[in-house]
């Protein structure tokens, strides 16, 4: 018998129980969960076209593209998402749970230069261009499903009207 706890009233043993039992299961809670802030682990980076820096969230794994910009209320005039595939194709994308318009550029190699399946972006060898834009993407387009001219490796998706007012055509260089 714990002669700590035998003079406690059966009141208080109780308290002293729920409350011991309490910090059990806010330790278990705070251990089972993630502690790290998910936003801290996003990879960012730049793209710039044109002369113009575009602040991207880089996505690269199938199920983070999958996902890509949908669910999120908007993206801020020099955001974007830059998603990143092993090779050149032309990969289909849609707007499933789109909340607002977007553009979606198509970057490829420039015609005629080799690219590896194991490339490191940015690699200065290669030569990055356009290979298409489809402008001003609506939510409603849904399921409709947008593919490029041309292969891609990269695709770049900013708020609607970006390609426009920068002036962003087919055939412009890009930087990593």
């Amino acid at each position: 018998m714990d002669a700590g706890l035998h003079h406690l009233g059966k009141r208080q043993l109780w308290d002293y129980a729920a409350l011991v039992a309490l910090v059990f299961l806010l330790g278990f809670v705070l251990l089972s969960h993630e502690t790290a802030d998910p936003v801290a682990e996003v990879s960012r980076g730049s793209v710039v076209i044109n002369g113009t820096t575009v602040a991207v969230e880089i996505v690269e794994t199938p199920e983070e593209r999958t996902k890509g910009l949908s669910g999120r209320p908007a993206l801020l005039d020099g955001e974007g998402m830059l998603f990143i595939f092993d090779r050149a194709d032309r990969y289909g994308f849609w707007m499933p749970n789109m909340h607002f318009a977007i553009d979606i550029i198509w970057i490829g190699p420039e015609f005629g230069v080799p690219v590896s399946t194991n490339l490191d972006i940015g690699t200065p060898s290669v030569i990055w261009r356009i290979v298409d834009v489809s402008p001003n993407i609506s939510p409603d387009s849904y399921p409709q499903m947008f593919t490029p001219t041309a292969p891609a490796q990269y695709v770049l998706e900013v708020p609607a009207g970006t390609a426009l007012r920068r002036g962003w055509k087919v055939g412009d260089g890009v930087r990593f």
